[in-house]
């Protein structure tokens, strides 16, 4: 968080800590003076975080510096400085923020460091902390700079501190305000900047409170946030819709649609979480998207989008892997939510991986997602996909949607998209494999089949699949009696399937589909013609262990 913190020669200085016996008595000092019930909560956090007892003396240590009025800028920044290196080391990077914030809200050190901020950003002008950049120069920036980096980490997890950032104002008078100073920035200056990140990561943890969200509601906040919903960055705009999310009333969220970049941007940020080599630094993220998809799944493009690029199998892994149990909380209520979509079920039924998740979730010992996993399992179980009643553009377009999705699944998918290759409504003519023209939307829906096989092609475990289930005999009936677009498609299937020397060998020996290839390669149809020669070329190659083709044959696939 603090990549502007200052060289070693700014370090805390030796001096600036008071003897252990000293930072003991202050605390002890500051408990004497809070009711019966924060003293019980107090001394119940250091019985149980021991290792939070530096930290406690810490804060204790700054408000009772700032209350004496000392104004000793340098002293505040050190002090800053040490309370953050302390709670940015610990590998259970949740646990202190959620602590430490409890402990300065017990103790009234939001209030004084709100005013310290307030303070500061008086004497300096409204704009000092829009127009601020680093290196700074001057303790009282470092200040800011920290106050800012302390709010948005200690906001990340700790519900008290929350609501008391937006009781002190520091919302209202500070966050949305620098908001408002830096919206017509460029997406550039707001990424290089310290304010955005900050400002808007901060908002959106206190907006996670349900007490602050109604308090910000009686401000119009709302269209300084949407603001930055319009920049061309997605780490820009995508924060600034997930905090949208929160603060707009519940019937305003089934009309926030997500982009597809967008949508891939947040599923690609939780992705990495689980990763890569920092997962803690990423948690904040991760906790961000997680929260920002339970409230767009209200909205049935977005739970279709969600589905269709890939998120069930990203909140299947957050339900398994996240350390928060608030992350897996909110990742079961959003499966919940997705699979509401008829459109969906097909997925959900066929995704393994799901299924042997939520039978350990309910195995396990937390009530609530026991009882969530055990009613998903049920849904999916008595849920069908409505295949009967199911029209051709609906298939097509489920297929069309959910193409790059499926093809991360078990191998079960093959079997459903086989299905659909070997009906009527894979032509559009209700009469079975290769009797139709090819024609019109039977052959756009037939060609929506084939681009689900292609992405499913590509994994070698479902490839042996779709040999076993005899998919090489109808690839080879559509190859003679689809049309040119068809044909080519097929080419391109059958060549992503003879990526192995094993497979190739299986397709060079097929009977007939060789004698069919070598016509196509005469065809009048130049695309046809040049796909069908790739093929030839590139089963060649496989077959005596060479591969130079490969490549470009799986580019202009």
């Amino acid at each position: 968080m603090c990549s502007c913190i200052p060289s070693s020669g700014a370090r805390p200085q030796e001096s600036m800590a008071s003897s252990s016996t000293d930072g003991d008595d202050a605390v002890k000092s500051k408990l004497s003076g809070l009711s019966p019930d924060d003293r019980r909560s107090i001394l119940t956090l250091y019985q149980e975080h021991p290792k939070m007892w530096q930290s406690f003396r810490l804060v204790v240590d700054l408000t009772d510096h700032l209350n004496d009025h000392a104004m000793d800028y340098q002293r505040t920044r050190d002090i800053l400085l040490q309370i953050l290196v302390n709670i940015e080391t610990p590998q259970d990077f949740h646990t202190p923020q959620v602590v430490l914030g409890k402990f300065c809200v017990l103790v009234g050190a939001v209030e004084v460091l709100v005013n310290l901020y307030r303070q500061i950003c008086q004497a300096k002008g409204r704009n000092y902390v829009a127009e601020m950049l680093p290196p700074f120069d001057e303790d009282e920036t470092w200040c800011v700079y920290f106050l800012k980096t302390f709010f948005l980490i200690l906001s990340c997890f700790g519900m008290e501190f929350r609501l008391s950032l937006a009781r002190t104002g520091f919302l209202q008078d500070f966050v949305i305000e620098d908001l408002r100073h830096t919206k017509h920035l460029s997406s550039d200056a707001l990424k290089d900047g310290h304010v955005y990140i900050e400002s808007m990561g901060t908002l959106f943890n206190c907006c996670r409170h349900p007490e602050v969200v109604q308090i910000l509601r009686q401000k119009p906040v709302v269209d300084d946030v949407q603001a930055f919903v319009d920049k061309d960055a997605n780490v820009i705009k995508g924060l600034a819709l997930i905090t949208l999310a929160f603060l707009v009333e519940d019937r305003d969220l089934d009309f926030i649609e997500l982009d597809c970049d967008t949508l891939q941007y947040f599923l690609d940020t939780t992705s990495a979480s689980f990763t890569s080599q920092g997962r803690e630094s990423e948690g904040w993220q991760t906790d961000a998207v997680v929260h920002g998809l339970s409230h767009f799944a209200r909205n049935e493009v977005n739970r279709r989008r969600i589905v269709a690029q890939g998120g069930l199998q990203i909140l299947v892994r957050v339900l398994d892997l996240a350390a928060m149990q608030v992350q897996k909380d909110v990742a079961m209520e959003t499966l919940v939510a997705l699979i509401q979509d008829p459109g969906n079920v097909y997925v959900f039924k066929m995704d393994r991986n799901l299924g042997q998740v939520l039978q350990r979730v309910k195995k396990g010992d937390h009530p609530t997602l026991c009882q969530w996993a055990a009613t998903l399992i049920t849904q999916m179980t008595d849920l069908q996909p409505e295949t009967e009643e199911i029209t051709d553009d609906c298939q097509c377009n489920f297929l069309c949607e959910n193409s790059k999705a499926m093809a991360t699944l078990g191998i079960g998918v093959v079997e459903y998209i086989l299905d659909s290759l070997d009906t009527g409504n894979a032509v559009g003519t209700g009469s079975g494999t290769g009797t139709g023209s090819g024609t019109g939307t039977g052959s756009e829906c037939l060609q929506q089949v084939l681009q689900a096989l292609l992405f499913t092609a590509r994994d070698d475990n479902k490839k042996r699949e779709i040999f076993a289930r005899g998919g090489l005999d109808m690839l080879k009936q559509h190859l003679e009696k689809g049309d040119e677009g068809v044909k080519e498609q097929v080419l391109n299937v059958i060549g992503a399937l003879a990526s192995s020397t094993e497979y190739g060998e299986i397709i060079q020996s097929h009977r007939g589909l060789g004698q069919v290839t070598r016509e196509l390669t005469r065809s009048g149809n130049v695309a046809t013609s040049q796909a069908a020669s790739r093929l030839q070329l590139a089963i060649k190659d496989v077959t005596s262990k060479k591969s130079p083709l490969l490549g470009h044959l799986n580019k202009a696939s």
